[in-house]
């Protein structure tokens, strides 16, 4: 187990936030998965339907692993008190049908690479604000895609549920990015996201916004790249987050290998997040 600690900047007036592990330096490493665990990984491969911890936590054999979860409630940690907004880079459609919830479109979504898929090219990138894509989805000949291929969708995420649903159409393909932007002023980034000007951090945030930008590495050479930014110094805040996730996978990984099956293993997941008081808005 790998305690979370971001590396912090200051670019401008902007403070920023990363974390940026390899396969050895996640929080709950490969060899503390759920499936070291032979008899809960016997119970979890004879389910006929996913488990729960897919369904309620997104905790699946993805190369991230429980480190999904870690994620999730720091988002929502910093979401507290204001609107939660995400962008779920060319999983627009799927995102609609699964919170059967009509997005706000907008022009612009912000990208980050980390990989080592190409040998001695080890690759880790802010990319930036680009322009919104989303692809063109065919039947029978047909075009039926809801979203126009020039635009992305934002969409409100009001719950912890909306947020693990939001992040489940993206864990199809070899890596799952996506945006947050945590606000007061909602009508505000959407605004910045809906011009035709580019934009950027400095002038997308309000003094108390909060920017997440989150890529989770799914197949292997793939990693995981967890951006935060806001022109508030939110350190403080930060390593408060970090200190109850820590301590929740700390005690997680102590006692999964103990669990006989997934019921078990969502009793254990309630447990802790309970006892660290992470994830207690329903």
């Amino acid at each position: 187990m790998n305690p979370i600690q971001l590396e912090t900047y200051k670019s401008g007036d902007v403070f920023e936030y990363y974390f940026y592990p390899k396969d050895e330096e996640l929080v709950i490493g490969r060899d503390e998965h759920f499936s070291n665990n032979e008899r809960l990984w016997k119970d979890w491969c004879d389910r006929e339907r996913l488990p729960k911890s897919y369904e309620k936590y997104n905790i699946s054999n993805f190369a991230t692993g429980e480190n999904v979860l870690l994620y999730m409630t720091l988002i929502w940690e910093l979401s507290k008190g204001k609107k939660l907004q995400g962008i779920g880079i060319w999983e627009t459609d799927l995102i609609q049908q699964t919170l059967e919830q009509t997005p706000t479109l907008v022009n612009w979504e912000f990208k980050l690479e980390h990989e080592f898929v190409i040998k001695d090219n080890y690759t880790r990138k802010i990319i930036g604000f680009e322009k919104a894509e989303s692809p063109v989805i065919t039947q029978f000949n047909k075009p039926v895609n809801k979203t126009p291929t020039d635009k992305t969708g934002l969409f409100e995420l009001s719950t912890f549920k909306e947020l693990v649903d939001f992040l489940k159409p993206g864990f199809g393909d070899a890596t799952n990015l996506t945006n947050f932007f945590v606000s007061e002023k909602p009508d505000y980034v959407i605004s910045k996201l809906q011009s035709f000007e580019k934009p950027n951090l400095q002038t997308l945030l309000a003094e108390r916004d909060v920017f997440i930008g989150l890529l989770i590495g799914e197949d292997m050479g793939y990693y995981d790249y967890l951006m935060i930014a806001s022109k508030c110094d939110i350190t403080e805040e930060l390593e408060r987050i970090a200190d109850k996730i820590n301590g929740f996978a700390r005690e997680y990984v102590e006692s999964i290998r103990t669990v006989n099956d997934s019921d078990q293993m969502i009793e254990l997941i309630d447990e802790k997040l309970k006892k660290y008081a992470l994830q207690q808005r329903v």
